[in-house]
């Protein structure tokens, strides 16, 4: 029962990154799987009308100038609905996670681009927002332990008017080490179980003020890591997070999520730490 890890390099010019991966060890198929993704951080200015004025990335030693200008670029065209006070549109800031994605082509080169987003407008008011209270952490599942199996299981949690999770439902797992195709599913049913049952147990804070308050229910996506090695994504000196490979599993459909409720997947991957 064997697993590898994947693992990226950085390379500096056109093409970004390229996997390092023994051919005998992995398929061409599981190879034409795999995704590099990087998390990136900044503040946007925007002004009454919703247009992005200013825009500053943290710095990050593992991306590319050209990724970074990439960034730049798309960010500036961005345009927001007006954030209105006492009914008048106002300028405001927001921190931005930023989750880029990239497959490796053929030539050696990388497709990137802008996967998702989040944004927390922190002057609109923590008691406007729906926050965490109590999230114990799930057991690693043991059988998958030993076998050195890891990855990221993202949940969709339905919190009721008291703060407890009503429901709850895996909406994607991606993983970091990979096998053949039954250890890889054996990996996604263990790691979803497991996550899943913990968060049966979790509660929030609901809204307090704002629009968002007296509701009935609120729809709150959490990741869920499990990792035995921190050599992928790991955080150098300066707090910059590394590149990431991993294989992606199947988004998959929430039967008690309202349809049409809100985008299925905002989002999703560049939820930020905690």
């Amino acid at each position: 029962m064997r697993t590898i890890m994947l693992a990226t390099l950085l390379l500096f010019g056109a093409a970004p990154l390229a996997v390092q991966a023994a051919p005998r060890q992995l398929s061409q198929q599981q190879l034409q799987q795999v995704e590099l993704s990087l998390m990136l951080k900044g503040t946007l200015q925007i002004d009454a009308q919703g247009r992005v004025t200013e825009f500053s990335l943290q710095p990050n030693r593992h991306a590319t100038e050209s990724a970074m200008g990439f960034v730049r670029g798309q960010v500036a065209s961005w345009e927001f609905e007006p954030y209105l006070v006492d009914n008048q549109p106002t300028a405001f800031s927001s921190e931005v996670t930023l989750r880029l994605v990239g497959r490796p082509t053929e030539d050696g080169g990388m497709n990137v681009r802008i996967a998702s987003a989040h944004f927390d407008a922190g002057d609109r008011g923590k008691a406007n927002e729906i926050s965490r209270k109590s999230l114990s952490a799930p057991q690693y599942p043991r059988e998958l332990y030993n076998r050195g199996m890891a990855g990221i299981v993202y949940l969709m949690l339905n919190v009721n008017a008291k703060g407890e999770v009503a429901d709850v439902a895996v909406e994607q797992i991606n993983l970091t080490r990979i096998g053949n195709e039954r250890q890889m599913r054996q990996a996604r049913d263990g790691l979803g179980r497991s996550a899943m049952q913990a968060a049966r147990s979790w509660t929030f804070n609901v809204p307090a003020a704002g629009p968002d308050t007296g509701k009935d229910s609120w729809h709150v996506r959490v990741p869920v890591s499990y990792s035995i090695s921190d050599s992928l994504g790991s955080r150098a000196k300066d707090g910059a997070q590394g590149w990431e490979a991993y294989i992606p599993g199947p988004r998959l459909p929430v039967a008690w999520r309202q349809r049409g409720a809100d985008d299925a997947y905002a989002g999703l991957d560049a939820l930020a730490d905690g």
